[in-house]
């Protein structure tokens, strides 16, 4: 299967020299690449850091060694 469309999203896809150099590549290998606007471009950390906002109003804290967990519930 022969990939033909390449999707570049969140906050790397405001990355200027990634998106000239996918840009390079898509055309070089006869592929389609869409990327939104940069203002359209965000990623998780306003969320993360809104969600913690109201976590600590609440009093909810947390010790600083904690591990990663990407399926943390907020």
């Amino acid at each position: 299967m022969k990939v033909e469309d390449i999707v570049l999203a969140g906050g790397v896809a405001c990355n200027s020299y990634l998106r000239k150099e996918l840009k390079v590549r898509a055309e070089q290998e006869q592929m389609n690449l869409f990327y939104p606007a940069p203002i359209l471009c965000t990623d998780n950390a306003a969320m993360i850091a809104c969600a913690g906002f109201y976590k600590l109003k609440k009093g909810e804290t947390s010790k600083f060694n904690l591990s990663p967990n990407p399926s943390l519930k907020l």
